[in-house]
């Protein structure tokens, strides 16, 4: 018989993110168990290296629909269709909250998910509705608190000579040091840039936390002096966001 989120398609919770589930009728045949099903459903998966690569793939159309789709939703991207690093961070950002929304009605409304279709743009589009047509109530209205983040000049200094030390072995120039904590400053203040957290209305209980991470000066110096190099800068950028997650100021 058919447990509930049972995987066809021989991918699931344990392969990354869930990014879709599917209904799935009594009476169907079940390749992985061998039998005829109960009502259940069928969840797909990916990790976020795959969504990375699939954003990245995307023609410029559906990167510009998946934007607008995103803004609507209370994310801060511009709507294009060229490749944007804040529309695909948001992008995970959202694919995240999607998969635990999932994991939560997988565990405590698996019914739900026995009779209703997710994935990413359904769940967008409940997002952007839930918005829309709140009318100011704590239950109704989702609630977004913006992180600004700042910086002393010789914290950034410290950040440009280590960075620049792990990527090519010496330390930044007075010159490249001063023009770098310039462009830094002004990338901190765009409102683009800030990082913000969105509290979802309540439903059955359970409020949802989307977090949108903000500007990242080391990603930005991994990306400015790694140029021409991308394996170096994948290597260096992993340290971080692993060092970022051992010290708990991962938000994603």
């Amino acid at each position: 018989m058919q447990n509930q989120g049972a995987n066809y398609d021989g991918t699931g919770a344990g392969a990354g993110l869930i990014t879709k589930s599917t209904p799935v009728p009594a009476g169907q045949f079940g390749p992985l168990k061998g039998g005829y099903t109960s009502p259940g459903f069928e969840r797909k998966s990916a990790t976020e290296a795959q969504l990375t690569a699939d954003y990245g793939k995307m023609a410029e159309p559906l990167r510009k629909a998946l934007a607008q789709q995103l803004k609507s939703a209370g994310f801060k991207v511009p709507v294009t269709g060229k490749y944007s690093i804040k529309v695909r961070d948001a992008f995970l950002s959202a694919s995240q909250a999607l998969s635990d929304e999932l994991t939560t009605l997988a565990t405590q409304d698996p019914a739900r998910l026995q009779t209703t279709k997710y994935d990413l743009t359904s769940f967008l589009k409940s997002l952007a509705t839930t918005e829309q047509v709140g009318t100011g109530g704590a239950d109704k209205t989702p609630t977004t608190v913006q992180a600004i983040t700042e910086y002393r000049p010789e914290t950034l200094r410290d950040l440009i000579n280590k960075v620049s030390f792990e990527l090519t072995g010496e330390s930044a120039s007075e010159q490249f040091i001063a023009k770098q904590i310039k462009s830094i400053e002004k990338q901190l203040k765009k409102p683009e840039n800030i990082q913000q957290t969105t509290y979802t209305p309540k439903v059955g209980g359970i409020q949802k936390q989307i977090t949108q991470e903000g500007f990242s000066p080391e990603r930005y110096l991994i990306e400015e002096i790694s140029k021409g190099d991308a394996a170096k800068a994948s290597s260096v950028m992993s340290f971080y966001e692993m060092f970022d997650k051992a010290i708990g100021r991962d938000n994603g």
